[in-house]
Order: structure tokens, then C-alpha cells, then sequence
């Protein structure tokens, strides 16, 4: 199964080995901004910040992480830009 299904699907581990997966493609990826619009077409946004709010500890660290992006500033937030508004779970 992908990341994503194992984000929303998975057993508490799967889903902490999923979000560790993403902060990985996050922070060692070149091109931030693709991998993050990669993960909001595969519908991976939405079980991320879900996780991040009840998730295990090591999971919400994980998926914090992930939605935090890089060290060069991006966010989640500034990379969806106008597409935060087509998503009314982000607010």
C-alpha cells in the first residue's frame, strides 16, 4: 500500500513509518515544492495534519515535521498557496 493509504488506513505503526517516510522525502528532496504537490494530489495533506493532531507521540512528530517542510522556509501553507482555499479541513 502507498504512504498515503497507510497514513489514513494504517495501524499505528504503519502510520508512524509512513510519516517518517514523508518527513524523509520532505527534507532530503530538492524540489520542495513538487513533493509537497505531489502529496496534496495523492490526498496525503489531510491524514498528515490528522495525525499531527492525535497520532501517537512519535508519529505526531513525524507528521509535524512533514507539514513543516524544509529548513529554507517553505511551508505546506505557503507551497499549497491558492489552493489552501479549496481545502476548508486546512483552516
Amino acid at each position: 500500500a502507498g504512504i498515503v493509504t497507510m497514513l489514513e488506513t494504517g495501524s499505528a505503526a504503519e502510520q508512524e513509518n509512513a510519516a517518517r517516510e514523508l518527513r524523509g522525502l520532505v527534507f532530503d528532496h530538492a524540489d520542495i515544492r513538487a513533493i509537497l504537490e505531489a502529496v496534496v494530489i495523492l490526498g496525503g495533506i489531510k491524514p498528515l495534519v490528522a495525525l499531527a493532531r492525535r497520532g501517537s507521540a512519535a508519529a505526531q512528530e513525524h507528521a509535524a515535521w512533514a507539514l513543516r517542510a524544509d529548513g529554507s522556509g517553505e511551508t505546506v501553507s505557503s507551497a499549497l498557496g491558492e489552493q489552501r482555499e479549496k481545502l476548508p479541513w486546512w483552516r
